[in-house]
């Protein structure tokens, strides 16, 4: 027996409620400390695939594979800090990071960064093959000036 269709509709969509949250343990921060983590929204991921882009410049010719330099590791490490930016909030799921909190956030230990970006990339449905594939293509970006997330 098939299952009725349920249509989407206005008044459904105003009772959607579809974020994802994850508490994540940060003991580097403190005994028992957590940070809640939430999917991107929409909007907020193409904010971090654009922010991503630019940072990364032109992608690699033929899937070439860039070496890790410096400016490499830079860029990973300005992405990871705007992700965990976008998606690092309060247990009603407000925002606790502005962009004013990323040189503070660039300060902290770089393997509880990653960590929490990883969570909010899985919440947000962006794969680690996703994102092992964006980093390979990262390019030195032409000579802007200082890069800020």
């Amino acid at each position: 027996m098939e299952s009725k269709k349920v249509y989407f509709s206005a008044a459904a969509r105003d009772a959607v409620n579809d974020a994802t949250f994850e508490d994540v343990p940060v003991p580097e921060w403190g005994p028992d400390m957590v940070l809640r983590m939430r999917n991107m929204t929409a909007l907020q991921r193409g904010l971090f695939v654009e922010r991503a882009a630019r940072l990364a410049g032109k992608k690699a010719e033929d899937g070439e594979v860039l070496p890790v330099d410096a400016e490499t590791t830079k860029q990973t490490r300005e992405i990871e800090i705007f992700l965990v930016r976008l998606c690092a909030c309060d247990e009603a799921g407000k925002p606790i990071f502005t962009e004013a909190d990323s040189e503070w956030l660039g300060q902290r230990n770089g393997a509880v960064i990653g960590r929490l970006a990883e969570v909010a990339q899985r919440l947000s449905g962006m794969s680690k093959a996703e994102k092992d594939e964006n980093l390979k293509n990262l390019k030195p970006a032409a000579n802007e000036g200082s890069s800020t997330v």
